[in-house]
């Protein structure tokens, strides 16, 4: 129990430390009468609106005013199942758009883990997992159930007319919480009411006759028993069976954190996994919530007449999260060199801090002193500072009549259009006038993934506040990488000088790292905690990594190995526990070359360790046009399985997998992307897998997938076949520095070998996110 608890501490910290997360005003454009570097100076650095409407800025500054503690407007109440309601029953109510809320409840004998997410304004969508302490498994520990909720509003609500939202319980899992309803919200004054209809799990205490039994007679009798190994969808079970009346209401009380609740149960707890557990001594269910801040808040109940209740639920908004930022030097909009590229005067580029210019002596120190140095200073020195003050890894400088195109890769900013207007910045305060024109080609491990273009004179007016001022995004041309150093006099191209600063290949970094998983069979929460060290070598379109970890603290021990016989599928994921004892192990040794094979196509060839679990070779190719929100890629490999037992060590499991998958972005429909691959998985078995995912405002990706092959329900297991959610979390939102790098959680409801695939280290759809369209 401590470490679920835990779990929700370190959540709640994390909720309640990124709402309320401040930052300093940001700068107001000087005066007309202050001269144009003043004004540069003064200007706030542009920044792309993501979806959601929020811009870049207002989603990790904090405000200038802290957040009222109780809103006007106070999120749904979240009940025992973790979904808008009262205690046990559903209400009508949706949270905000973007909505994520983790509660825990205890009612005996359950302890009810849950996770609500408000995808879209009209659905929401709960995961949970239920610890039942009035049975056990083969294992010796409580049983443990999963489910999935789904509510869908058929109706806002009105002045006159209710709220009204219809919802399936437990609609993929072992069928022991199944259950529909539909329900109708009304708020008049203090008091919110619900009354509803619900059926299964929620309509067994009245039993009043199914009104679709009239229409059909399979709506008569709900059925008692669920398809396969249980995690099927039952939809022969929707609406069917009797009937019970709910029915609920909340007060707000003049204490404003206190809301008190009252319900009548439509559940007689006949059906339970284990009745004798239960006795329902009054249908009447009461209880308050007592909200602590506006992200947690806790609740306490009595219901069946006899049992105690207590719950706690934290949350926040995917949309809204955000974290204060130290505030990283820019350059100020200067004056442009003139003939020669001369070291920037120390007074030219002291500002205030305030402004966010560069502004220290040792800075300016810095540059003149790597100028100076260097063999080649000017373009050494200018390269440092890209990286230094735009995040840019500068690869190839490349001049052509008045073009300087400038190859780079973006390793700091995940914003791509704050990383655009910083490099920007720089080209202006240190390239010489004759160069009128800069092309940025944006790179990710040498692969050119958008080249973005402007004239200088549009620049310095982008960045120049005035009452004509336009939008830097309006003036940043985007286009298929060209490669100048390869150009000839056939298109207009005199003369080309070439620059290629010179950078060690070597890398090493040096990382704590947590893999963690919730909703196993054994566990409902594994964790392994140690520490992460890489070594890499990069040059041009060449990669080789080799990655060792360290682990310190981990529960999968409590994985429980299948026993042989168990299913006829080769255990490709089911031995993990072996290959998670050892403390310190080989998670990957791979050599990657990557290539580009025409503007809108790109690939790749790996060979070497490439999992915990499988050695092989493989490669992968992506057709994605460049503003598209579409591509096709095609990955094949020939893997053999590593022996637990020895760090090089191969076993006789070979295998060759594969997929064509599908990739469909949908930026006009709430950011949801969509991917569909078909082909051999790791077991052998053919099939297909589905992805649906959301990106939030904050850069937050809340996804599901499902994959169904030609393997049968009963060779597969409990389960039925492979299905899961992630949580791919930004780590700036966590840190007051900018960083790229993401966080995934996984949610597994039970680990088995059919329809797994290969773990692959790099995906060129993800590598190649720039040539999406710009959001």
């Amino acid at each position: 129990m401590k470490v679920y608890f835990s779990a929700l501490a370190v959540t709640a910290t994390l909720f309640t430390g990124l709402v309320h997360a401040e930052e300093a005003v940001s700068p107001t454009p000087a005066q007309n009468s202050e001269p144009a570097a003043a004004e540069a100076e003064q200007a706030p650095i542009h920044e792309a609106k993501p979806a959601g409407g929020l811009s870049a800025s207002e989603l990790v500054a904090g405000t200038s005013s802290p957040l009222p503690l109780f809103p006007s407007s106070p999120p749904p109440i979240y009940n025992d199942f973790g979904s808008p309601g009262y205690l046990q029953m559903p209400s009508a109510r949706m949270a905000p758009d973007g909505e994520v809320a983790l509660t825990l409840n205890k009612v005996d004998p359950y302890l009810r883990y849950n996770l609500n997410v408000q995808m879209l304004p009209w659905l929401d969508a709960t995961l949970r997992y239920v610890q039942d302490s009035s049975r056990t498994l083969f294992t010796g520990k409580d049983f443990v159930d999963k489910g999935v909720d789904l509510r869908f509003r058929l109706l806002e609500e009105t002045e006159v007319l209710p709220a009204v939202a219809l919802g399936l319980r437990d609609l993929a899992g072992t069928g022991l919480f199944n259950g529909e309803f539909l329900v109708a919200s009304k708020r008049l004054g203090d008091f919110d009411f619900t009354a509803g209809l619900g059926w299964g799990n929620l309509g067994e205490r009245d039993r009043l006759k199914n009104p679709f039994c009239t229409a059909a007679d399979h709506f008569c009798t709900r059925p008692k028993t669920t398809s396969g190994k249980g995690g099927q969808i039952e939809f022969k079970k929707f609406f069917t069976g009797p009937m019970s009346p709910i029915a609920g209401v909340s007060w707000q009380t003049p204490w404003q954190p206190l809301i008190l609740l009252a319900e009548a149960d439509g559940n007689d707890y006949s059906n339970e996994s284990n009745p004798s557990a239960f006795e329902s001594g009054s249908p009447f269910n009461f209880g308050a919530q007592l909200r602590v801040n506006p992200n947690v808040a806790l609740r306490m109940g009595f219901e069946r007449g006899n049992t105690v209740m207590f719950g706690v639920a934290i949350h926040g908004n995917l949309n809204t999260l955000r974290q204060a930022k130290k505030v990283d030097p820019i350059t100020p909009v200067m004056p442009t060199p003139e003939a020669v590229m001369p070291v920037v005067a120390a007074n030219e580029l002291s500002a205030s801090n305030e402004t966010g210019a560069v502004a220290s002596n040792e800075t300016d120190n810095e540059v003149a002193s790597e100028q100076n140095t260097a063999a080649n200073p000017d373009w050494v020195a200018l390269s440092k500072r890209l990286q230094r003050e735009a995040g840019y890894e500068v690869e190839q400088i490349a001049i052509s009549d008045d073009t300087l195109q400038l190859r780079a890769e973006q390793t700091r900013y995940r914003d791509a259009l704050v990383g655009h207007e910083r490099a920007m910045r720089v080209l202006q305060a240190t390239v010489p006038a004759p160069i009128q024109h800069f092309e940025l080609i944006d790179t990710v491990h040498g692969l050119g993934q958008v080249m973005v273009a402007v004239d200088r004179d549009e620049l310095v007016d982008a960045l120049t506040p005035s009452d004509m001022q336009p939008a830097l995004e309006d003036v940043l041309s985007r286009e298929v990488p060209k490669d100048l150093s390869n150009a000839t006099a056939e298109n207009s191209v005199n003369s080309v000088e070439t620059i290629t600063p010179e950078q060690s290949p070597w890398s090493t970094t040096l990382t704590p790292y947590l893999q963690q998983g919730f909703g196993g069979v054994d566990s409902i929460y594994t964790y392994d905690i140690g520490g992460r060290a890489e070594l890499a070598w990069a040059k041009e379109q060449t990669l080789a990594q080799a990655t060792v970890l360290a682990s310190l603290l981990n529960n999968y021990t409590d994985f429980t190995q299948l026993n042989p016989g168990f299913t006829t599928l080769p255990p490709v994921r089911t031995r993990i526990r072996e290959y998670l004892d050892q403390p310190i192990r080989l998670e990957a040794l791979q050599l990657t070359q990557f290539g580009e094979i025409g503007n809108d196509w790109q690939a790749q060839g790996y060979g070497g360790y490439l999992e915990l679990m499988f050695v092989g070779v493989g490669g992968e190719v992506l057709y994605r046009p460049l503003n598209s929100t579409w591509g096709v890629g095609v990955d094949v490999n020939v893997v053999r399985q590593r022996d637990p037992a020895s760090e090089l060590g191969l076993l006789d499991y070979q295998v060759e997998t594969g997929h064509v998958t599908l990739y469909k972005d949908l930026p006009n429909f709430y950011n949801f992307r969509v991917k569909l691959s078909a082909g051999r998985y790791l077991a052998g078995d053919v099939g297909s897998t589905v992805d649906i995912s959301r990106e939030f405002a904050s850069g937050v990706v809340v996804g599901g997938y499902f994959a169904k092959t030609n393997v049968s329900t009963e060779e597969f297991g409990e389960g039925s076949f492979n299905k899961g959610f992630y949580l791919q979390v930004p780590l700036d939102l966590l840190t007051i520095g900018h960083t790229k790098s993401k966080a995934s959680l996984g949610f597994n409801p039970i680990q088995r070998d059919g329809g797994q695939k290969l773990s692959r280290r790099n995906n060129l759809w993800s590598i190649s996110e720039l040539r999406g369209p710009r959001r």
